[in-house]
């Protein structure tokens, strides 16, 4: 099968032909552009009329296609938004994007409105986790656990300089790539990326490791404030679910990473690895804070996690997110759960 027909066996598979509440399909991604990674889904953005709006994928012929339903409400709320937010991931699919399915009318409606001039990101003041990540890496003398908190430490100082100079959020595990291809990032992705002085910096930290002359060369170019403890807080089922099939997403692209052993793997590992303590966290009604580390932890994952950082491995890494995520209801390859953000 070629991808219009994944597409189209998954349009029949979902029903959306004969749903009147579906607006429009539209592909977007990697697949769409021509640009395809080891990474690469198929990736869809589902119009509806309904007021729920879900998150989703499907295994097609061997391919995994993950896909969004929006309603057109909510959509019409998110592009308002769009004067105040450094999120480019709408304006990239309906300047890039295929319609495959549905009204094109309303579809060129939504773009329209994204396409009202002089739409400008306006530069946040925002808490970080710097400070608890930087005083839990001057406590220790292990250079593994040194790499784990400082790719952590990376990644806020990252979002941080994004945030005060006003470009484009991206993914920590993305920045990495998009970085080196400022073209690609900004003809598909319609990124606004830093100077490339700050990438180059950042660059070398990431493939460096641990070294402390280029992380306080980072932290010299952002202005960051110190954050109150996070507390303890209860979380439902469905955000768990949530939260798990973006940790899952993580796993499997590190596990990529690995395997191709390319510069951006152990920062991808690290991150990912963080992402499932406060998955862990979350799940147990911890407060994750990073300062809190090992507190209340029970005596298998704290084994499972000590182990997954200290020794980079796509075992390690799978034991732990198996265990945290074993009791938890859902098929990561085939899910369909309503999207809380």
């Amino acid at each position: 099968m070629n991808t219009i027909e994944k597409i189209n066996k998954f349009i029949s598979n979902e029903k959306y032909n004969q749903r009147k509440e579906i607006v429009g399909i539209i592909f977007y991604g990697s697949s769409k552009y021509k640009t395809e990674t080891v990474f690469s889904d198929i990736d869809l953005l589902v119009i509806t009329t309904q007021a729920r709006n879900y998150k989703g994928v499907r295994v097609i012929d061997n391919t995994r296609i993950e896909f969004f339903e929006k309603s057109f409400i909510s959509l019409i709320e998110d592009i308002e938004k769009l004067t105040s937010t450094q999120d480019a991931s709408l304006i990239s699919i309906f300047q890039n994007g295929e319609v495959v399915y549905g009204d094109e009318n309303t579809i060129n409606y939504l773009k329209e409105q994204i396409e009202i001039p002089n739409r400008i990101i306006k530069r946040k003041k925002t808490k970080t986790k710097i400070t608890s990540y930087l005083n839990t890496l001057s406590a220790t003398n292990n250079p593994a656990y040194q790499n784990y908190f400082y790719f952590n430490i990376l990644d806020q100082i990252r979002k941080k300089y994004h945030e005060e100079k006003g470009y484009n959020k991206i993914s920590g595990q993305k920045a990495f790539s998009l970085y080196q291809n400022r073209e690609y990032a900004k003809k598909y992705y319609c990124l606004k990326l830093p100077n490339q002085e700050f990438i180059d910096l950042y660059s070398n930290a990431v493939k460096t490791g641990y070294n402390k002359e280029l992380l306080e060369k980072l932290l010299s170019e952002i202005n960051y404030q110190d954050e109150q403890n996070l507390g303890r807080y209860p979380i439902d089922k469905s955000r768990i679910r949530l939260y798990s099939a973006v940790v899952e997403n993580s796993y499997e692209r590190t596990i990529t990473e690995l395997k191709k052993d390319s510069d951006n793997c152990q920062n991808s590992y690290y991150l990912t690895i963080e992402k499932i303590r406060i998955l862990y966290c979350l799940i147990n009604n911890l407060n994750h804070n990073i300062e809190l580390f090992g507190e209340e932890y029970d005596l298998e994952f704290m084994e499972s996690l000590d182990k997954a950082i200290k020794n980079i491995s796509f075992e390690n890494i799978t034991n732990l997110f198996n265990y945290v995520t074993k009791d938890i209801d859902i098929d990561y390859k085939d899910y369909k759960i309503l999207d809380l953000k």
